[in-house]
């Protein structure tokens, strides 16, 4: 059984390597994580998850070839108030409950934002592959 270092060491890699990507490699990468990561996951609403995955895979080609601009911008107030009720529900079921837990989901929303920002096509292409692999 690996230890948890050698797990963290791996992701840590893989996700260096994906931010050293272009675009494209992304965009395939992403759609193929998300395709398999879909496919093990479950078969339960295929034809609205495939509708869906394919739609954000083109939303981000679309996007990347200059064909449509999108303004993530207005998004961003969307993502601090789920992330708010994110923190309010750790709160009350008891998960957050000191400030050193709170700091730890604070630095994983960081992370996870700083990442998504600098990587989006892989982080939209993952999500489109996931609903893709859902529909199989």
């Amino acid at each position: 059984m690996p230890s948890s270092n050698s797990v963290s060491d791996f992701i840590r890699n893989s996700i260096n390597e994906i931010k050293e990507m272009s675009t494209l490699n992304q965009v395939f990468v992403g759609g193929s994580a998300g395709l398999a990561t879909g496919y093990v996951t479950s078969k339960v609403g295929r034809m609205a998850a495939f509708t869906v995955g394919s739609s954000l895979i083109m939303l981000q080609l679309a996007q990347h070839f200059g064909y449509i601009e999108i303004k993530w911008g207005k998004k961003s107030s969307k993502i601090k108030d789920l992330k708010k009720k994110a923190i309010e529900v750790a709160e009350e079921t008891g998960l957050l409950d000191s400030n050193s837990q709170n700091e730890k989901l604070e630095r994983a929303f960081g992370f996870v934002k700083k990442f998504m920002q600098e990587n989006f096509a892989f982080g939209i292409s993952f999500g489109g592959g996931l609903l893709i692999g859902i529909s199989i």
